[in-house]
């Protein structure tokens, strides 16, 4: 079913140039659409606001470096490696599993939507369509992309859960 769907988008690639250069852009930039509005925040935003762009900023790192350590464990091999696609632009013959730009994106988009609601929307639907453009450029399976946005989901939920936590006071201080 995962081939199903990946030969579906893919197939629409090569049909309309002004399609296919869009989703070539998204594809190859568009992680750095959060850096702009991240860095938009940073500038305009409170200390507080500030603080937040940090833990943002580091909370995508731990992401993509899970999903970095993800892809030397279990390595699938890419589309373009096991079946005839439409590629779009070459790409590394690197794990597929899970899609490192997604789980940067979706770690960033979420973490942008607990600072200002309006532009983390923005934000995420801006990664569901990054998550369409690395199907529809041949680089990986929907499951790959799915991965990316889970990972980049369980990461982000993770932060805000021990960041809850830890400003609770319910942590218990360990002596030595």
């Amino acid at each position: 079913m995962d081939y199903t769907i990946f030969q579906a988008i893919n197939n629409l690639a090569g049909h309309s140039i002004v399609l296919d250069k869009l989703m070539i852009y998204i594809s190859k930039y568009g992680i750095f659409f959060y850096g702009l509005i991240l860095l938009g925040i940073f500038l305009t935003g409170s200390k507080k606001a500030k603080i937040e762009v940090f833990k943002i900023g580091f909370t995508g790192l731990i992401a993509l470096g899970i999903a970095g350590i993800t892809g030397k464990i279990y390595y699938r091999p890419r589309p373009f490696i096991s079946h005839k696609v439409h590629l779009l632009y070459a790409h590394q013959p690197d794990s597929s599993f899970p899609s490192n730009h997604v789980t940067g994106g979706f770690t960033l988009a979420l973490g942008i939507y607990t600072l200002s609601p309006s532009l983390g929307l923005l934000a995420i639907v801006y990664s569901l369509l990054m998550a369409f453009s690395r199907i529809y450029v041949g680089h990986h399976y929907p499951s790959d992309v799915i991965g990316g946005m889970l990972l980049g989901t369980f990461v982000n939920f993770s932060r805000l859960l021990l960041e809850q936590y830890y400003l609770s006071g319910k942590r218990r201080d360990i002596k030595c």
